[in-house]
């Protein structure tokens, strides 16, 4: 796990939406979405439920989201 696939997993997470956090973020969506799934893949879990465009987090995602969100104060 890198640190920048927290930040790019939390900020998503904050936004709920991949081209939102790329937006603040500064990066493609593309590059946001491949660092996410790199991150479940490592850790084998799904952080997001996709429907479609739409994602909302799973309760791994939630639980990652509390403690990366912990590890980055």
């Amino acid at each position: 796990m890198k640190f920048d696939q927290l930040v790019y997993f939390l900020e998503t997470a904050r936004s709920q939406h991949i081209g939102k956090a790329s937006k603040i973020l500064k990066i493609s969506p593309s590059a946001v979405s491949h660092s996410i799934a790199q991150l479940e893949n490592e850790l084998g879990v799904e952080l997001f439920a996709r429907q479609g465009k739409r994602i909302r987090l799973t309760e791994a995602g939630w639980r990652l989201m509390e403690k990366a969100g912990k590890l980055l104060e």
